[in-house]
C-alpha cells in the first residue's frame, strides 16, 4: 500500500526524495572517474619507477587489481546490497589503489603504498575467509584472521618502524636498485633485531597464508553440495594463492640460490591475484543463470502436476539440497504444516528458513542447508516456482468446486423448469385435451360457452409459456434493457416495489447478471420477508463499475444460515462470471440489503436504445 504521509512530508524531506535519483546518477560516473583515475596513476607510477623489476607487468598488474575488485565491489553491492561482502570488496579495491604507490620512488609515498599494501593483504585475506556473507564465522577462520591481523601488528609495524629499508609486499614490486629510503623509521636497532622482526615477520604472513589455505579447502570438503557450489571459485583461488604465497617465502628463506625457483612462485601468486576479482563475480553469475535454470527445471516438472510429496522432492533436487523440506501455511490451524501433515516451527540454527508470501500473507516456507541463504536468487526461484506450485492446485481445487456448483445450479434450473412446465402449462394443455374431448358430446347449445372456455384456457397458457421463456431471457430486457426489464419485474412483484435505474446499456452477459440478481433478491424478499414489506431497486454506475442495490424493510434473516441456499449460490456464480461480486447484510427486524457489482470498461458502454 502506499505511503500517503508522504505527501504531507517536510519540505526537506521532499527535497532528498526528489534530489536522490540525481545524486545516484552522479555518483556513478564519479566513482567511475575515480577508478579510471587511480588505473592510468597507478600505470604511470609503475612505468616511471626505478625500482621496480618489471615495471609493464606491475602496471598491468595494479591497474588490474584496482579495476577488477571495483567491478566486483560494484557489482556485489549491486545484486547483495543487504551483505557485507560488496563493502569489504570496496574496501580492497581502494587498499588497492593505495598499495600501487609501491612504485614510486619518493620514500614517503612509496612508505604509504607499503602501508596499504599490508593492509590490501589482510582486507584480501578477511575477504576470502568471510566469503560470501562478509562476516566471520567459525573459530578456524576466526584464528586465520587473528593471525594475519597479530602479523601485521606485533611484526611489519616494528620492522616499519625500526627498519632503514622496507620492502614491497606486491609480487612484482622487489626492489632491484635504487629502493627507496623508510621514510616511516623513527628509531635504529641493530640489524640483528632488524633480521628478527623479519623473520618473525615472514613466518607469520607464511603461516598465516597457509592457514587460510588450508580453512579453504577444509570448507569446501565438508561442506554440503550447496555450500561446495557457492565457495567453489574462492577455493579455486584462494587456495591456491595462499599455498603459493608460503611456499615461495619458505623457498627464499630455505634455499637462498634457488632464484628461478622464486620467480616461478613469484609469477604464479602474480596470476592467481590477477584471478582474485573474477573469483568473487563468477559465483555471482553462476548464481543468476543457476536459478533461472533451476526455475526452468521446477516449472518443469510442473507440469506433472506433481503432488506436495513429488514437489518437495524437485525443489531439493534443483536446490541440491537432499535434506530440504517444504511447509505450507495452514490458514485454519494458524501454523505451518509438512507434507506428512505435522506442524513445523520456524527452526533456529543450524537449518534455514525461507517464508513464501503472497501480498503480505503467509503461504509457505522452505526449510533448508544454510548454505543456501548465499545464494538468495537460488532460494527465490525455487519460492517463486512453490508459489506457482501451490496457486495452481488451488486454482483447480477452486475451479472443480465452481464447475460442480454450476452443474448442481444447471440441474436445480432444469428441475426448476421441469417443475414449473409440469403445475402450469401441462396442466393447462391436459385441461384442454379433456375439454375437446368432452365436447364432442356435449349439447350442441353449449358448444359456444365451451369454444369461449377453450380460448381463455389457450391464453392462459401462452401466458404461462411466455412467463417461463420471460424466466430464461426475458424479451424486455433485450429490448429496453435494466431499466425496463427491472419496471416490469417491479410491477409483477408480490409485494410494493420501486425503481431507480440507469438508462445505459451494457454488455448481454452484465445486464443478465444483475437482472436476474435484482430478480432473485425481490422474489426471496417477496417470499420471506413478511407483510407490509416494501423493496426498493438501484442501479448505478461509476469508475467503471455497474453496481446494483435491492433493499427490502421485512423481518431479515440469519444470512450465515442462508448461504448454502441455491439462490445465493447463484447469485454469485452470476456476478463472478463478469468479474464481480455480492454482498448480503441483514439484521432481525430491519431488513435486507443485497448489494452487488461489475467491472465494466469504457468501451464497452453501449449507446441507449
Amino acid at each position: 500500500m502506499p505511503h500517503v504521509g508522504r505527501l504531507s512530508a517536510p519540505g526537506g524531506a521532499i527535497k532528498r526524495d526528489m534530489l536522490a535519483p540525481v545524486a545516484s546518477s552522479l555518483r556513478r560516473p564519479l566513482a567511475c572517474a575515480l577508478v579510471a583515475v587511480a588505473a592510468a596513476s597507478a600505470v604511470a607510477i609503475a612505468l616511471t619507477s626505478r625500482h621496480v623489476g618489471q615495471p609493464a607487468a606491475e602496471a598491468a598488474l595494479e591497474a588490474e587489481g584496482i579495476v577488477g575488485m571495483s567491478l566486483a565491489a560494484a557489482w556485489w553491492l549491486r545484486r547483495r546490497p543487504e551483505g557485507h561482502l560488496g563493502r569489504w570488496l570496496a574496501v580492497v579495491a581502494a587498499l588497492s589503489a593505495g598499495a600501487s604507490l609501491e612504485s614510486s620512488d619518493e620514500p614517503s609515498i612509496y612508505a604509504a603504498g607499503v602501508v596499504s599494501g599490508a593492509m590490501l593483504l589482510l582486507a584480501c585475506a578477511y575477504s576470502l575467509l568471510a566469503f560470501p556473507s562478509g562476516r566471520l564465522r567459525g573459530r578456524g577462520r576466526r584464528a586465520v584472521f587473528g593471525l594475519a591481523a597479530a602479523t601485521l601488528i606485533l611484526a611489519s609495524l616494528p620492522t616499519a618502524l625500526v627498519s632503514p629499508s622496507i620492502g614491497a609486499l606486491g609480487p612484482l614490486d622487489a626492489c632491484t636498485a635504487n629502493c627507496p629510503e623508510n621514510a616511516l623509521q623513527v628509531a635504529s636497532v641493530s640489524p640483528g633485531v632488524v633480521d628478527a622482526l623479519r623473520w618473525a615477520e615472514g613466518v607469520g604472513a607464511s603461516i598465516t597464508a597457509l592457514g587460510l589455505a588450508v580453512v579453504l579447502v577444509r570448507r569446501f570438503a565438508l561442506g554440503t553440495p550447496p555450500n561446495r557450489r557457492v565457495v567453489a571459485w574462492i577455493v579455486a583461488v584462494g587456495a591456491p594463492a595462499g599455498f603459493v604465497f608460503s611456499a615461495r617465502w619458505l623457498v627464499s628463506a630455505a634455499f637462498p640460490g634457488a632464484d628461478g625457483l622464486v620467480d616461478s612462485l613469484t609469477w604464479t601468486y602474480a596470476i592467481l591475484l590477477a584471478l582474485l576479482p573474477l573469483a568473487f563475480v563468477v559465483p555471482l553469475v553462476r548464481a543468476q543463470v543457476g536459478a533461472g535454470s533451476a526455475l526452468e527445471d521446477m516449472l518443469r516438472q510442473l507440469a506433472r502436476r506433481p503432488n506436495l510429496g513429488s514437489w518437495e522432492r524437485d525443489v531439493a533436487a534443483a536446490l541440491g539440497d537432499p535434506g530440504l523440506r517444504l511447509a505450507v501455511w495452514s490458514s485454519p490451524e494458524q501454523r505451518y504444516l509438512g507434507t506428512d501433515g505435522r506442524a513445523i516451527v520456524d527452526p533456529s540454527e543450524p537449518l534455514g528458513w525461507h517464508r513464501i508470501d503472497r501480498a503480505g500473507v503467509p503461504v509457505a516456507a522452505i526449510v533448508h542447508d544454510p548454505a543456501l541463504e548465499a545464494d538468495p536468487e537460488l532460494l527465490r526461484a525455487a519460492g517463486t516456482a512453490t508459489l506457482l506450485s501451490l496457486e495452481s492446485r488451488h486454482l483447480e481445487d477452486e475451479m472443480r468446486a465452481a464447475r460442480f456448483r454450476i452443474l448442481a445450479g444447471a440441474e436445480a434450473e432444469r428441475r426448476s423448469l421441469e417443475r414449473d412446465l409440469h403445475d402450469g402449462a401441462q396442466q393447462h394443455l391436459i385441461a384442454l385435451r379433456v375439454k375437446v374431448a368432452l365436447m364432442a358430446e356435449s349439447d350442441p347449445d353449449d358448444a359456444e360457452r365451451v369454444l369461449a372456455e377453450l380460448a381463455e384456457d389457450v391464453d392462459a397458457t401462452l401466458d404461462e409459456v411466455r412467463a417461463l421463456a420471460q424466466g430464461i431471457y426475458p424479451p424486455l430486457l433485450q429490448a429496453e434493457g435494466l431499466m425496463g426489464a427491472l419496471h416490469a419485474a417491479a410491477r409483477r412483484s408480490p409485494i410494493p416495489a420501486s425503481v431507480k435505474c440507469t438508462d445505459a446499456r451494457y454488455p448481454v452477459e452484465v445486464e443478465s447478471a444483475i437482472y436476474f440478481c435484482c430478480l432473485e433478491a425481490l422474489q426471496n424478499a417477496g417470499k420471506h420477508a413478511g407483510p407490509g414489506t416494501r423493496a426498493t431497486i438501484r442501479v448505478s454506475s461509476s469508475d467503471g463499475v455497474l453496481r446494483f442495490k435491492v433493499e427490502d424493510t421485512g423481518q431479515g434473516f440469519d444470512v450465515r444460515a442462508a448461504r448454502a441456499g441455491i439462490g445465493i449460490a447463484n447469485m454469485t456464480e452470476r456476478m463472478a462470471a463478469v468479474g464481480g461480486d455480492i454482498r448480503i447484510v441483514s439484521q432481525p427486524q430491519r431488513g435486507t440489503v443485497v448489494s452487488g457489482w461489475a467491472t465494466i470498461e469504457d468501451e464497452e458502454l453501449l449507446p441507449t436504445r
